[in-house]
């Protein structure tokens, strides 16, 4: 028979408790129902996003846009307090509560389809904060970035990791970051192909700043040398085996950075991206070992 189950009391359940809880309170997001006493305690956090992914050769690219704002405490807890409000060009956001696991609550503003529909290239984006008792203080304002379309893009679907890739653009009205990664593959213990998704943030990725600019024009293109498609070295995330390139992206984007005025916390701040995104396959036998 299994012996029994004993619980700890007294001074061993504290310290236990004292172990445990910490723990528990790192996964779970911190918030407040506190209505704030001042607007310079409250931290403005905008972010404004529209994207577009082409993915390989398909027809038509797949389209996102988001508005969301989150208003913080000098704590940095996320408030969520009855009659909050936060307005774009005089219109309330909506406001929900995202869940996670265990207790975390995630409060956030968003736009709606019909404020995002509005909000095309050049676009101006004014913001202010209601407090329940119907005071407005301005929340600072930003200007979208100009346009930037996929079909001002020429970005072959398909490449070679044994030749150069070449893709260009034309007529851009704006400047623009350009970011190139690649995605890997390599075999796991039992010869299955596993893929690995690039990340823009790795250090040997390549940049280019494009578009009209000092000693930069509107079109221009962009080469990726083949030797930047060998296999590469392995790493703990491919138990050490080698990793072939299958996989390439090309992210454009365009940002703008404001801060929410006077009123509010200094760390506040609305930052607006404009994105494409660009995915493409190795094609041929250069995958093959």
């Amino acid at each position: 028979m299994d012996a029994p189950t004993t619980l700890a009391h007294g001074p061993h359940a504290a310290a236990l408790l004292s172990l445990f809880l910490p723990l528990f309170l790192v996964g779970c997001a911190m918030t407040t129902r506190d209505v704030p006493t001042s607007s310079s305690a409250v931290r403005v956090e905008i972010e404004i996003e529209q994207s577009v992914d082409r993915i390989t050769d398909a027809p038509v690219g797949r389209e996102f846009a988001s508005v969301r704002a989150v208003l913080r405490n000098e704590k940095g807890k996320a408030i969520e307090a009855d009659g909050m409000q936060v307005l774009l060009n005089g219109e309330p956001l909506l406001f929900s509560v995202g869940q996670g696991n265990y207790y975390d609550r995630y409060p956030a503003y968003h736009a709606s389809d019909e404020q995002l529909a509005r909000l095309g290239p050049g676009a101006e984006c004014r913001f202010e904060v209601a407090w329940p008792d119907g005071t407005r203080h301005p929340a600072g304002a930003v200007r979208l970035a100009g346009q930037l379309a996929p079909e001002a893009f020429d970005v072959p679907t398909l490449f070679r990791t044994d030749q150069d890739y070449t893709f260009s653009w034309r007529a851009l009205e704006i400047p623009a970051q350009v970011v190139v990664y690649r995605g890997y593959t390599y075999p796991d213990e039992f010869g299955n192909a596993v893929q690995l998704v690039g990340s823009r943030d790795e250090k040997k990725n390549l940049r280019k700043t494009i578009g009209p600019g000092f000693l930069r024009g509107a079109s221009g293109r962009m080469v990726v040398p083949k030797s930047y498609f060998k296999d590469q070295p392995g790493e703990s995330v491919s138990g050490m085996k080698p990793m072939k390139v299958n996989a390439l992206s090309v992210e454009v984007s365009a940002e703008v950075v404001a801060g929410a005025g006077p009123d509010f916390h200094p760390a506040s701040r609305i930052h607006a991206k404009r994105l494409l995104l660009f995915y493409m396959e190795a094609v041929g036998d250069t995958l093959r070992g």
